[in-house]
């Protein structure tokens, strides 16, 4: 049971009528197999709206990956500063018409780092060419000093908001202990992404680049459907 701002008496007074028939252990182990990641290519037809996702493995839930948060920082996508499109990659490759936004989605086992793409049927296909062209460059040690800085103060930031008292912070440090995972430690996740490099981020995409390769690579495709 996590919650915030509450006493220890008072969590209990209420636990002790709802959860008293549950043992405090599993009756027996469960186990189950590794998710492995495969890729492959998916075309939707679809009436509305034209969109692209291009995903590959990412982080965990709990996973000790500070290069996974810079990465998704350093992608972004949304600007953070009011009519500015920012430093982020993808928000200064994307075409006039689309949008994109890179994500790591975390499960018990496994992650996912996907970057989205939606818009126009042309502004989408820019965007995606260059969304691809930017994780080359990553992967080829391509990143300028500047902007892996502010990469990095981002992710801290992101790190930050998301442990704070609100729910989203309780809701991932309940996550961590239902799987087993240590709760998070702020200081030294803080000190971890300080630590990320240029070098450090190229690692992340392996040798030669296995997620941009068409065994590694995942591409959902929705378009308009054509009338003639």
């Amino acid at each position: 049971m996590v919650a915030d701002g509450a006493s220890q008496a008072g969590l209990s007074k209420w636990i002790e009528p709802f959860f008293k028939e549950v043992p405090a252990s599993p009756a027996s182990a469960l186990s189950a197999p590794s998710s492995k990641y495969y890729g492959g290519e998916q075309r939707i037809a679809k009436t509305g709206g034209n969109s692209v996702v291009v995903a590959f493995p990412g982080a965990a839930l709990g996973a000790s990956s500070p290069e996974t948060a810079v990465l998704v920082a350093l992608l972004g996508g949304q600007p953070t500063i009011k009519w500015s499109p920012g430093f982020s990659l993808l928000a200064n490759a994307t075409a006039p018409g689309a949008t994109a936004q890179a994500t790591n989605y975390a499960y018990s086992d496994a992650g996912l780092l996907a970057i989205q793409v939606s818009g126009s049927a042309g502004a989408v296909r820019k965007a995606t060419e260059a969304s691809v062209k930017a994780l080359r460059s990553i992967a080829e040690g391509g990143v300028s000093q500047e902007n892996l800085v502010k990469a990095i103060a981002r992710a801290k930031f992101n790190l930050l908001s998301g442990s704070d008292g609100n729910s989203t912070g309780l809701v991932q440090a309940g996550a961590n202990l239902i799987h087993g995972i240590a709760p998070l430690k702020v200081a030294e996740a803080i000190k971890a992404l300080e630590g990320v490099n240029a070098e450090k981020l190229k690692a992340v995409s392996g040798s030669p680049h296995p997620f941009l390769s068409s065994k590694r690579l995942l591409t959902v495709d929705y378009r308009r459907p054509r009338h003639y």
